[in-house]
């Protein structure tokens, strides 16, 4: 949603009406198998709804910069940038207890251990980005929007074989909605091609 309405607000981009129609079923299966979350907090779910605005507005304005540069330099500009502005953030709200943290965590895992899962964490997440940004200069921004919708069900799913998470039958009936959903924006989005148009912004 965030991204069909931040799309035509940068470029001018709309589409036909059935594509905005396919969003729906996706953010009712997704919000069906949040929905069951104990731990609701209003400070957590505007943060939520910040965090998508800004994932939003990252994949249009890098969308509009890969006329300028290739995915992968816009991905390591982008990632530059973002540690320079979080940097400001860290020290100010983690500062005082991230030694301490790194601390326990060495004495509960040992060091060896710390800095290995550190350096998977820090790989796996550069191949998913990496990932992400070429995929975003193939295909437009909601539908790279859509994609990670279904990563997100993907992570449910992982979590249950690899963790033996339990589910309940709502939150199985919400990532199957959200999964049909995104199949039917794909369906959608092609039949409908010839009818997406750009409106020129002054």
């Amino acid at each position: 949603m965030f991204t069909a309405a931040g799309t035509y607000l940068v470029s001018g981009t709309v589409y036909a009406w059935p594509v905005y129609a396919a969003l729906l079923p996706i953010m009712g299966g997704v919000a069906l198998a949040s929905c069951t979350e104990l731990s609701f907090s209003w400070l957590g779910f505007s943060t939520a709804m910040a965090s998508n605005a800004a994932f939003s507005a990252r994949g249009i304005l890098s969308k509009k910069l890969m006329s300028k540069m290739s995915p992968l330099n816009l991905y390591n500009f982008v990632t530059i940038v973002s540690l320079l502005f979080c940097i400001p953030f860290v020290i100010a709200i983690e500062g005082s207890t991230l030694a301490a943290g790194i601390a326990k965590a060495v004495e509960l895992k040992g060091q060896k251990e710390f800095i290995f899962a550190l350096l998977k964490v820090g790989a796996f997440y550069h191949l998913y980005n990496q990932v992400a940004y070429q995929a975003l200069g193939k295909v437009e921004p909601v539908t790279h929007a859509v994609g990670n919708v279904g990563k997100r069900i993907f992570v449910i799913g992982f979590t249950i074989l690899a963790f033996g998470n339990k589910i309940s039958p709502q939150t199985a009936i919400g990532s199957a909605i959200a999964v049909m959903g995104a199949g039917l924006y794909g369906f959608l989005k092609n039949k409908y091609a010839a009818e997406t148009r750009t409106i020129k912004k002054d």
